[in-house]
């Protein structure tokens, strides 16, 4: 063998230069695998997230049509149950008297205002029956600036168990969660 220093030198530095280019390759090799890894695993996650707001969703419309249901089977169930007795048509003409006549007399003296003067004799405009201030009064005697929260209650529980509207009584729920603002109000 022949050994020539310059041969022997650009030899060994033609070795360190493809050592140097081979390592370099692989390391870019190894953080191309890395960075597609890395948004592999970025991929999974976004999946994951959204199948879990899937899952949510999935969840409360589930919830929700299990509400819808058990509502519409209370409401057959009424139906059902009014359909031979006479007691609750008793009850259901006194409660009703008891509690729409102070929610609808308020709107006689407006109602026979405008009667009157669609037939052309309009009474004068302080006539009054006076239904609203007594029923104003009646409120304030018991200590109550307007209508109380449990008449409303009454008045939609009426609805509810005589003419079967469970959700009437889920969007009074609703409503007073929201007058209230109650932490549960729904969003």
């Amino acid at each position: 063998m022949n050994l020539n220093p310059i041969t022997a030198l650009f030899g060994v530095a033609g070795k360190a230069w493809g050592v140097y280019h081979g390592r370099k390759a692989a390391a870019e090799a190894g953080a191309r695998a890395l960075q597609e890894k890395e948004m592999e695993v970025a991929a999974a996650k976004m999946e994951a997230r959204a199948a879990v707001k899937i899952a949510k969703m999935e969840r409360k419309a589930k919830h929700v049509q299990g509400t819808l249901d058990a509502d519409s089977n209370y409401d057959l169930q009424v139906l059902k149950n009014r359909q031979g007795s006479v007691f609750d048509e008793v009850l259901i003409g006194v409660f009703c008297f008891v509690f729409l006549v102070p929610f609808v007399a308020p709107f006689i003296d407006a109602m026979f205002r405008a009667a009157a003067c669609v037939l052309g004799e309009c009474p004068p405009a302080d006539f009054s029956f006076g239904f609203a201030e007594t029923i104003a009064k009646g409120w304030a005697a018991h200590g109550y600036a307007r209508a109380p929260w449990w008449f409303e209650f009454a008045m939609v529980g009426i609805l509810v168990s005589t003419l079967g509207l469970m959700r009437v009584l889920r969007l009074f729920i609703e409503s007073l969660k929201l007058k209230l603002g109650g932490r549960n109000a729904p969003r």
